[in-house]
């Protein structure tokens, strides 16, 4: 009587990759975390892609619905979470809830929305974002124009 021996052939390729995963095995473990949860002050009902800053600390998106107007925002989120900031509030008049992905161009970003506008069937609209060095050369205006006002105070 013969015996049946069965020996599986791999790949040198798939192989190396086993020896691989046995050797390195999973090093850490993903974490899920939330950056924010949308009101709607902020916008609501987000729709479509994030976009990332060119130095990867922003996000930038699109809320369909909620803002001042109730017709939906453009928020930038930090990257490491916290409250987002609303970049423009749509009023109807400029168009209303936003659809589809933000493009980054530059400094430059630009989307669509699915109403509003002159005829009332959306547009396609530009808004152009603060360079960094803006709220930097901001931040230091304010707390010069603070210092001075504290200092002029205290004679």
């Amino acid at each position: 009587m013969r015996r049946l021996v069965i020996r599986p052939r791999i790949s040198f390729v798939q192989g190396a990759l086993l020896v691989l995963a046995l050797v390195c095995g999973q090093t850490s473990a993903q974490t899920f975390t939330t950056l924010f949860h949308f009101d709607s002050t902020h916008g609501s009902y987000p729709y479509g892609d994030l976009t990332l800053s060119p130095d990867g600390s922003t996000l930038y998106g699109m809320a369909r619905q909620g803002g001042t107007y109730g017709y939906g925002t453009i928020f930038s989120e930090p990257v490491g979470g916290g409250t987002p900031t609303v970049l423009f509030n749509f009023d109807g008049t400029h168009g209303g809830n936003p659809y589809g992905s933000l493009i980054l161009s530059g400094s430059t970003l630009y989307g669509m929305t699915a109403q509003g506008g002159t005829n009332g069937y959306g547009t396609i609209f530009s808004l152009t974002i603060p360079e960094p060095s803006t709220f930097a050369l901001l931040g230091v205006g304010i707390a010069t124009l603070l210092l001075y006002a504290w200092r002029r105070r205290k004679r």
